[in-house]
């Protein structure tokens, strides 16, 4: 098996190779390069310049809250008016993770197949990793083969870069890597040394990485612990010797037989000084300084110019990339990921019966409409004649009304009227339908009073209202009153 790194997929996971592919067809010539220091963050913008060399400039920025506990929305604004008042411009970043992150188990290989490999893998991952392989993103690095073959799988907590991902998107950004810049330099071609061991030193951590010949062997993060505190902190030589000897001391025999030198990656003031601090405890051990620069196992290098490293190694498409960037899995995915294929199986033929029910009720549904609809145009035009006589009856009806209804009416009032001529009418109009005006004279209002009680208790006669009254005797009267009767055949 040839030395080198793969990102771990899944069926519905998209591998770092594809993205990278991506990318280099775009041809995009600028990247904004986000890089964790001691809890702080920093922003490099890394330009293709010459022979695809990075190159730009970088700011730190500051938040209101915990990056990895405060407010996503505050935390994507904050960021976006820092890049906007610093210009910069650009959408496409990548990110270097806090190392600290970093989960690392190293395992021996048997002679498998690959698929067999994969889940020999992830039984040992599930068993070695302090949480379930589900809550982690893996990436693997493979050297050595046959008997000698062996993995190193390094993770990271799921949760925190899918929210690191999630607040960058908030921000209008598009992360295409994450990544961890100590790694991506100590292994890009121009810096690569097989069969060292690197001390990677930040302002208040270090990491340590073992380079053997095969390949990427371990990757630990020592924190504070060797830095003695006050008012100059200064790194410990002794504690580090021990921590690297541990090291180095967890490595199979042929592993370690391949590691022969160091190298203090950093600050060169800082980095110079340990190395020669170094030098004589780990010459103990068989390793001596890497015969590089003006002081032998010194490797200066800025923040800025480390963090651009991954965006070199993303713009080089380099397949040994550790990349941690979360794959985009879709929602349908993730309610499958959930479940075996057996359960799959029960749950599509329950999905595919409901389906087939539905489909025979439409079906019968469609059966009967069709039927009704049939029956329907044979009567469609016997209704059709029936509703236009019953129109015509509706408007013809008044005309061949045999109730003699006018002189009804004439009857009512003339028996209403009293025999002894206190009342009289002069006028009387009867309009259609049914509404009878009459005016005349009483002799007093008592006279007139009686007329109309004896009006509205007919049952006939409905809504009697006086319109007008004048003078006191002789009264001039107009009322008007409703014929009931006149809806009546």
């Amino acid at each position: 098996m040839a030395a080198g790194a793969t990102y771990t997929t899944k069926p519905s996971d998209i591998g770092f190779h594809s993205m990278n592919k991506w990318f280099q067809q775009r041809g995009a010539d600028a990247l904004v390069v986000l890089s964790f220091d001691s809890g702080r963050l920093h922003a490099t913008v890394a330009r293709k310049m010459g022979e695809g060399l990075p190159g730009g400039s970088s700011v730190a920025l500051t938040f209101s809250g915990s990056l990895e506990n405060g407010d996503p929305e505050t935390l994507a604004q904050e960021l976006r008016q820092q890049l906007e008042a610093a210009g910069i411009r650009e959408r496409a970043c990548v990110v270097s993770l806090p190392p600290e992150w970093i989960f690392t188990r190293l395992t021996a290989l048997p002679d498998l197949s690959d698929e067999d490999r994969q889940s020999f893998l992830e039984l040992d991952a599930e068993r070695g990793f302090p949480f379930a392989p589900e809550e982690l993103v893996l990436t693997r690095c493979f050297f050595g083969s046959g008997i000698r073959a062996q993995a190193l799988q390094l993770a990271v907590l799921r949760s925190k870069v899918e929210r690191l991902d999630s607040w960058l998107r908030r921000a209008r950004l598009n992360p295409l890597s994450f990544s961890v810049s100590g790694l991506a330099w100590a292994r890009a071609a121009a810096n690569r040394s097989p069969g060292s061991i690197r001390l990677w030193i930040q302002p208040e951590s270090a990491v340590l990485i073992v380079d053997s010949v095969s390949g990427l062997a371990a990757v630990r993060y020592l924190g504070s612990e060797a830095r003695a505190s006050g008012d100059t902190p200064r790194w410990q030589p002794e504690k580090l010797a021990r921590e690297i000897r541990v090291t180095l001391g967890q490595l199979a025999p042929e592993l370690r037989s391949e590691v022969h030198s160091f190298a203090v990656i950093g600050n060169e003031l800082e980095a110079r000084t340990l190395a020669e601090e170094l030098a004589p405890l780990l010459n103990a051990f068989g390793l001596k300084p890497e015969a590089t620069g003006r002081t032998p196992g010194c490797r200066p290098v800025t923040p800025a110019a480390m963090a651009r490293s991954v965006a070199s190694q993303l713009w080089s498409g380099a397949d040994h990339s550790i990349e941690f960037l979360p794959p985009r899995i879709s929602t349908w995915q993730k309610v499958t990921s959930r479940y075996s294929a057996r359960k799959l199986a029960y749950i599509g033929g329950a999905v595919g019966g409901v389906a087939a029910v539905a489909f025979i009720a439409i079906g019968i549904q469609e059966f009967q409409l069709h039927r009704l609809k049939s029956q329907w145009s044979a009567m469609s035009t016997r209704v059709h004649d029936l509703e236009q006589t019953e129109q015509n009856i509706r408007k013809y009806r008044p005309w061949y009304d045999n109730s003699v209804r006018t002189l009804r009416v004439l009857r009512r009032l003339t028996e209403a009227f009293p025999e002894d001529g206190s009342v009289t009418a002069k006028t009387l109009e009867i309009h259609d339908p049914g509404v009878v005006s009459c005016s005349g004279t009483a002799r007093d209002q008592t006279a007139l009073l009686k007329l109309l009680d004896s009006l509205r208790s007919s049952k006939d006669v409905t809504e009697v209202q006086v319109d007008q009254l004048r003078g006191k005797s002789p009264l001039q009267f107009s009322f008007n009153l409703h014929w009931e009767g006149a809806s009546q055949p």
